[in-house]
């Protein structure tokens, strides 16, 4: 989801309209306003729908209905949200008018909610909150406090005209997924911090593989059940499969304690 049309073509009406939402949360923070976030949200989509065309003017308006809709009672479920709304739009204003929190946000899961839609949902949180706003915990990232202080203070530069560089930033803290998707064959550090991420929030994407070398096996049955006499001892190897292993980093919740301790691991 871009905001300027990065390829050059002219943003999507639902696209156009999530950034004008984001500005004018962004210019109500700044002000101090007393209105809800959701009031300030809801304003600008009504003030937006005669600028559409027909086509986006409808959609804004059956999100407007809905988001209207879950302020009072006998609003219909998520997945009844969910199926009527399919852009990032619609379905982070849902969330944003539902859930109290970032931490409420991540904490939410839904097989139709996809990576786009939880993203912009937190851009919005983010923009309504700001940095204090957000649980400590999630705060609680090594290295994610100074890069954003230093980013914060240098945009406070740049809008105030002040003309004092602060310099390089601290770096950002890397994503999970660029830590574990740096190369192609995982190292062993990666891993083991993949298998013990696995084992601990009980992802379903992993193997045990036993490979028997070559040799003469004798089938034994006794009392104690069923056994295999090997000549040497099996190799045996645990599997993490990658392309459902990220599917599960991509919308699982991971406890603040484990990824401290993942990143620890891969650090």
């Amino acid at each position: 989801m871009s905001s300027d049309g990065a390829d050059g073509s002219r943003p999507e009406p639902h696209e156009r309209l999530f950034w004008g939402v984001v500005d004018r949360l962004v210019e109500w923070r700044s002000a101090g306003d007393s209105l809800a976030a959701q009031d300030v949200a809801l304003s600008y989509l009504v003030a937006e729908l005669e600028s559409l065309d027909q086509r986006a003017k409808a959609g804004a308006r059956k999100l407007f209905d809905t988001l209207m809709s879950l302020t009072g009672l006998g609003a219909p479920t998520v997945s009844e949200l969910f199926s009527r709304h399919r852009t990032p739009l619609a379905r982070s204003m849902i969330l944003f008018f539902l859930r109290e929190s970032c931490m409420d946000l991540l904490e939410f899961e839904h097989d139709e909610l996809n990576e786009v839609d939880q993203l912009a949902a937190a851009i919005l949180f983010g923009v309504r909150d700001g940095w204090l706003g957000v649980p400590a915990k999630l705060r609680d990232v090594a290295g994610l406090g100074p890069a954003v202080s230093d980013r914060m203070a240098s945009l406070s530069h740049r809008m105030a005209k002040t003309g004092f560089d602060l310099g390089d930033p601290s770096p950002r803290p890397r994503p999970l997924r660029e830590l574990f998707d740096a190369q192609d064959n995982w190292s062993p550090k990666q891993d083991q911090a993949a298998q013990d991420l696995v084992r601990e929030l009980g992802w379903d994407c992993a193997e045990t593989r036993i490979d028997f070398r070559h040799g003469t096996y004798r089938l034994v049955i006794d009392s104690g059940g069923m056994h295999i006499e090997t000549p040497t001892e099996p190799k045996v190897t645990r599997i993490v499969e990658k392309s459902r292993f990220f599917g599960f980093l991509a919308t699982k919740t991971i406890t603040p304690s484990a990824e401290k301790r993942i990143r620890k691991q891969l650090n």
